[in-house]
């Protein structure tokens, strides 16, 4: 197991994930911590930021793959623009923040088998143009930049709806 209160910068090398967890600690406030997985896939990863404010796990440069759990325990995670992709059998577990940036949820967030959105949750749609909102069950949704985001189904919210920045929200 690794835990991290910095960055990981996979720029060469190989990094063998083996059964294990690799947690992103951060503590400092309003700091992101940049996550560039290289060419490796993790197995267990869990972003248990503690850090307020603008604090984060962002992910850099490459596109990521988990191949059992992605956790979310505290603090936000942001794919930045690329795609967190579950492999085998999969998890992705929410009690934090996830952004949404791509135009679908699935293009942030590819072929998990199992998406679980605890209490106080919330995923927040966040991209800079039109958005399609993933028809499930959310404790928090949040609509936040600009243009349109779509409920394409029916969406329950057991928490809070928040529609912020210059984002319209659009039934279905």
């Amino acid at each position: 197991n690794i835990s991290l209160t910095g960055n990981w910068n996979g720029t060469g090398g190989t990094f063998t994930p083996g059964t294990g967890t690799v947690t992103f600690n951060g503590t400092a406030n309003n700091v992101t911590q940049t996550f560039n997985p290289g060419a490796s896939s993790f197995y267990d990863l869990t972003i248990n930021n503690t850090g307020t404010g603008t604090a984060k796990v962002q992910l850099s440069t490459n596109a990521l793959t988990v191949t059992h759990y992605m956790y979310v325990n505290a603090g936000t995670f942001d794919p930045n623009s690329l795609t967190v992709t579950g492999s085998g059998t999969n998890t992705l577990n929410v009690t934090g923040t996830i952004l949404v940036d791509a135009a679908t949820f699935a293009g942030s967030y590819a072929s998990f088998e199992t998406l679980t959105l605890n209490s106080g949750s919330t995923v927040n749609y966040n991209r800079g143009g039109t958005q399609e909102v993933n028809p499930v069950s959310y404790y928090n949704l949040t609509l936040s930049n600009s243009s349109a985001k779509t409920m394409t189904s029916v969406t329950t919210i057991t928490g809070d709806l928040t529609v912020s920045g210059s984002a319209t929200m659009t039934g279905n």
